[in-house]
This record gives C-alpha cells, sequence and structure tokens, in this order.
C-alpha cells in the first residue's frame, strides 16, 4: 500500500515500487478514503468563511494530498485527442512537455467545475444546522468523488485489454501497458467490490447518492475508447485524465442528484 500511495502522490519510486504498484491498482478505492479523510480534516474548518474561499482551500488541499500527476495526464491527454492528423502526430502532441490550448482548457473546465461543486456544498455547510452533520456530509461528498475517480482509473486499465483498437498500438510500451499487464480480472472485480462496499457504508450518510461511486465506470470506458481509437491504447496520461474527468462529473453529479 506505502508503494500504491508513493506512486500516486507523485514521490520519487525506484522502478521495482513502480511494479508492485502497478499489482496493486485494484486498491485505488482503498486509496481514495485515505485521500477524503485528509482532505475533509483539513479543509473543513475553512467553510467557517465564505464558500468561495472554502472551494479554494479544499482544491488546494485535494492537489496537494494526490500532487498534480494526473492533472498533468488530462492536459496532455487533450492536447493529443485535439491535434490533427494521424496516430503517431497525436501520440507525439500527447507526450509533448509543453501544454497547447486544448490542454489548458481542459484543466480550466474541470478545476471549474471542481470549484463550483465544493462552492455549492460549502453554501450548504455554512447552513446547517449540525457542524458534525455537516462535516460528515461534506465527507461523503468527497469520498464518493474521489472512489468514482479511483475506480474510474481501475477501470479504464482493465478496459485497456478490451476496447477495439481502431489505430495501431502506438502507446502500447510504457507505463499504460505494465499497469494493463498487471490487472486482471479477479483484481479489477474486488476494486469493484470494493468499490460497492464504500458506497454501502456511505448510504446513512447521503443515502442514494453513495452509488454515484459507480459513475467512474462508464466514464472510463468512454476515455478508454477514445484513447483506444486516437492512441491506439491506454497510457499513463489516459489513466490521469480519466481520474480527472471521473472526479468532475461525480462532483457535478452529485449536486444534480
Amino acid at each position: 500500500m506505502r508503494d500504491l500511495i508513493a506512486f500516486s502522490t507523485r514521490l520519487p519510486v525506484r522502478g521495482g515500487d513502480v511494479v508492485r504498484a502497478a499489482e496493486q491498482n485494484f486498491l485505488y478505492p482503498v486509496l481514495a478514503v485515505l485521500i477524503s479523510v485528509l482532505v475533509a480534516a483539513v479543509s473543513f474548518p475553512s467553510f467557517l468563511l465564505r464558500p468561495e474561499i472554502a472551494s479554494l482551500l479544499t482544491l488546494l488541499f485535494l492537489y496537494a494530498t494526490t500532487g498534480l500527476m494526473h492533472l498533468d495526464g488530462l492536459a496532455d491527454f487533450f492536447d493529443g485527442l485535439l491535434a490533427g492528423g494521424s496516430v503517431e502526430r497525436k501520440v507525439r502532441a500527447m507526450k509533448d512537455e509543453s501544454v497547447g490550448a486544448a490542454g489548458v482548457f481542459a484543466v480550466f473546465v474541470v478545476l471549474l467545475a471542481e470549484f463550483v461543486a465544493f462552492s455549492s456544498l460549502g453554501a450548504s455547510i455554512s447552513n446547517a444546522t449540525s457542524r458534525t452533520a455537516a462535516f460528515f456530509s461534506f465527507f461523503a461528498a468527497l469520498l464518493v468523488a474521489e472512489a468514482s475517480a479511483k475506480l474510474g482509473m481501475t477501470t479504464c486499465i482493465f478496459a485497456g485489454r478490451f476496447v477495439k483498437k481502431a489505430a495501431p498500438p502506438a502507446v502500447a510500451p510504457g507505463l499504460g501497458a505494465l499497469f494493463v499487464a498487471k490487472l486482471t480480472p479477479q483484481k479489477y472485480a474486488g476494486s469493484v467490490t470494493v468499490s460497492a462496499a464504500i458506497a454501502t457504508s456511505l448510504l446513512p450518510l447521503c443515502g442514494g447518492k453513495a452509488f454515484l461511486i459507480l459513475l467512474g465506470a462508464p466514464v472510463a470506458i468512454l476515455v478508454a475508447r477514445a484513447a483506444a481509437k486516437n492512441f491506439g491504447g491506454v497510457s499513463g496520461d489516459v489513466m490521469g485524465a480519466t481520474n480527472e474527468i471521473a472526479r468532475a462529473c461525480t462532483l457535478m453529479a452529485w449536486l444534480f442528484a
């Protein structure tokens, strides 16, 4: 588990640690619990301030905890996705160290969606009569979104085995291929089971909204299909993009549920 946390937060790891992190990728939903506990405990007091300030601080705490690796993957994914030309050109655009307009816009939209969601939660907390109940409601929303993101990432990795590749496997070698190879059907089933268990445990706090955790799976399938069509497979950037898109989609779904 230590190796998984180190990898997911972009701490320096040795080559062997990356392999162990790939072997443990089915535990991503468990990692979501740890992230949510930390972020909720640190950021909740800020909701005594204005909701907008609390929302900004929550975002800062969230990315201070998880790192910017997945956000960087989101930018690279959209730079490649919206690049014109052949598969090879799209892959080069995705791997380019500089960030293009498509990547900047994707990051802006995701962060804006999360900011709006946290601001709305902050307004609800300000109007709550019980601070304890408000904290657990905030924690539930945060955990549902983060667990959805992690289930989404695991689903994206697993979908890398099956999505129809409309292009040559231009991104097959590398980090994505390692994670795809290490995630067996049994491990993926375990990840889904853990996610469902987390959702069930949250039912007393947020009712049926808890099962928005499962929203990460269909989001991941769509991202994996787009990756297969445009890049020929699932890469580390695709995994990171799935994490960010699934979290933002789940937070917005929470507001409309």
